[in-house]
């Protein structure tokens, strides 16, 4: 199983890409191009406008992807995947502070939590809590 970016040749892929799970880029081609009326949309329903890009940083998609299919070696498409709010690229790399590396935005709370990052507010709860912690602590005193 691998993961592709399935886009139009023409329109490149900031006009939209998806995500593609398959075994390899022709079944990846084939499963894209059935599955997503988009990608027959931006590619104006030419076939051969359609490109497939293997994505060798695999391990960095799997969040953005049906864990369970992908766990049974299932493709499959996702339309959608979560990006940046800022920039609208997804599968970027996300500093652990959250913020998007192309763009410095902060790429919110849904994505951190998908990447294993502390989102911003959960941060500011738990500053809270430590706040609160050592206020009590020292009352004990």
């Amino acid at each position: 199983m691998k993961a592709y970016m399935a886009y139009s040749e023409y329109n490149s892929p900031i006009e939209g890409a998806i995500l593609v799970f398959a075994d390899d880029a022709k079944e990846a081609k084939k499963i894209a191009w059935a599955s997503n009326t988009f990608v027959r949309d931006i590619c104006d329903g030419e076939y051969t406008d359609l490109r497939i890009k293997w994505l060798k940083q695999f391990h960095w998609f799997v969040p953005l992807g049906d864990r369970e299919k992908i766990a049974a070696g299932i493709s499959h498409v996702i339309e959608s995947p979560l990006s940046c709010p800022g920039c609208n690229y997804w599968g970027v790399d996300i500093a652990t502070d959250g913020e998007c590396m192309d763009c410095g935005e902060y790429v919110g709370d849904e994505l951190c939590r998908v990447y294993g990052i502390v989102p911003r507010s959960d941060r500011a709860v738990i500053a809270a809590y430590d706040a609160g912690a050592v206020a009590y602590a020292e009352l004990g005193r």
